[in-house]
């Protein structure tokens, strides 16, 4: 007997997180509200879990790749992901150390608790592209990214340099959001498309109409939550923490039941795959060159080849002019090796790109 569908495919890692966030924002929000009187550290455990459980899945990843490497396709580009992850991880402890750090002592500064998240937004928009381009999940990268404004005027912000409304302070944060709301708008408009028009695979277009309707559901109660928190620090609105967390734990759970469907991730990848395609096919230098890479080795074995052509072609080598044809003509019909990778290098780049 065959498992549900649902169960088929869990997610089970995104949901362990996700559970986890659920409790560290209602311990935090009861926190704040003085409903109990935990140190800062056992409220930020829920954290500290997640953090040890991704790096002992690193640890064991590793162990068992070295335990069995042929049983690893693309290992490069697994590892790649890997070690983005984890780095993206470790500074992301950094910060929770330095931010329960200050909530309990106040021994530092707001503004060096998130350099750690200033540094993940920069090096999120280069990990971003990577995972576009060779379909791996960045969807934390991308967020990070996309906030990092909104971390630097929050930091300062918090240490007065600044004295602005806390609703222009959360501005670039409801921007990003309203950038992610566009994007799974369309997708949802592309679901109702395909669940109007398209008569196969019924379980997968129902499927895909509700994930988008969750995502939207659930960008517009953070949204909610993000406003509620702004009013509440302007001295505008008076209510507890709990309740203002509310929206953003009902986006939580959705996001929670939607770990069950076959993709689990955010949907702007699709949208950023066909932008970045785009992109590549107007800029005729990336088109010719940007997927192409070279390694010394293979350079030198390279010339090695050509010079041992070279000489065994011996008075057969001809110099043609300047100007006119290749650089040297075997024969009057060969061409040089190395000329000819180059232009089918060009050519495999051409045909990847359009692929």
């Amino acid at each position: 007997m065959e498992p549900p569908y649902l169960c088929d495919n869990f997610n089970r890692r995104q949901f362990v997180a996700l559970s986890l966030i659920f409790m560290f924002v209602a311990l935090l929000s009861l926190r704040l509200d003085d409903f109990i009187c935990w140190h800062y550290w056992v409220v930020f455990c829920p954290l500290w879990l997640w953090e040890f459980v991704v790096f002992g899945g690193f640890l064991l990843e590793i162990f068992a790749f070295c335990r069995s490497q042929h049983c690893y396709v693309e290992t490069q580009s697994h590892f790649k992901s890997a070690f983005f992850d984890a780095f993206f991880h470790t500074n992301l402890l950094f910060f929770e150390v330095l931010a329960c750090n200050r909530l309990e002592n106040a021994h530092h500064s707001w503004v060096s608790a998130c350099i750690p998240l200033i540094i993940l937004g920069i090096f999120g928009l280069f990990v971003s592209c990577w995972a576009i381009k060779n379909d791996f999940d960045g969807d934390l990268h991308f967020i990070v990214f996309s906030h990092v404004l909104f971390f630097i005027l929050v930091a300062l912000r918090l240490e007065n340099f600044i004295n602005w409304s806390w609703r222009i302070v959360f501005l670039p944060s409801w921007l990003a959001f309203a950038f992610f709301f566009i994007l799974d708008f369309t997708e949802f408009v592309l679901s109702i498309f395909r669940f109007a028009c398209i008569t196969r695979f019924p379980d997968y277009r129902q499927q895909s109409l509700c994930i988008s309707v969750g995502y939207s559901i659930s960008l517009l109660l953070i949204t909610a939550s993000g406003v509620l928190l702004a009013l509440k620090l302007d001295d505008d609105l008076r209510l507890p923490c709990i309740i203002i967390a509310a929206p953003l734990m009902s986006a939580l759970t959705v996001f929670m039941s939607l770990c069950f469907s076959a993709r689990p991730h955010f949907q702007w990848r699709r949208c950023f795959r066909i932008l970045y395609r785009h992109i590549i096919e107007m800029c005729y230098p990336l088109q010719e060159y940007g997927n192409i890479s070279y390694k010394l080795s293979s350079l030198h074995q390279s010339s090695m080849y050509d010079q041992g052509e070279l000489a065994a072609g011996g008075s057969a080598v001809t110099c043609a002019p300047r100007g006119k044809g290749p650089n040297f003509v075997c024969g009057g019909e060969r061409t040089s090796s190395r000329f000819r990778s180059t232009r089918y290098a060009g050519l495999a780049a051409r045909q990847v790109l359009r692929c």
